[in-house]
């Protein structure tokens, strides 16, 4: 059975992401899909945190 590639450049921005596949390689789909679940998991932190900012935003000025 043959493994299938797809042949990628890294771009500055997502280079943190990238870094085991420095500059162009050849990586495999399940390389691109974690890379896609760590980016994904990263946004949901992020909007996570904006909604705790927001609540905790909200008690304050309703105790004032």
């Amino acid at each position: 059975m043959s493994t299938r590639y797809i042949q990628a450049a890294v771009s500055d921005e997502d280079h943190d992401l990238f870094t085991r596949f420095a500059g162009s390689r050849r990586i495999t789909l399940s390389d691109l899909v974690e890379v896609a679940v760590k980016q994904y998991i990263k946004l949901e932190r992020k909007e996570e945190e904006r909604i705790q900012a927001e609540t905790l935003s909200g008690i304050i000025e309703h105790n004032n």
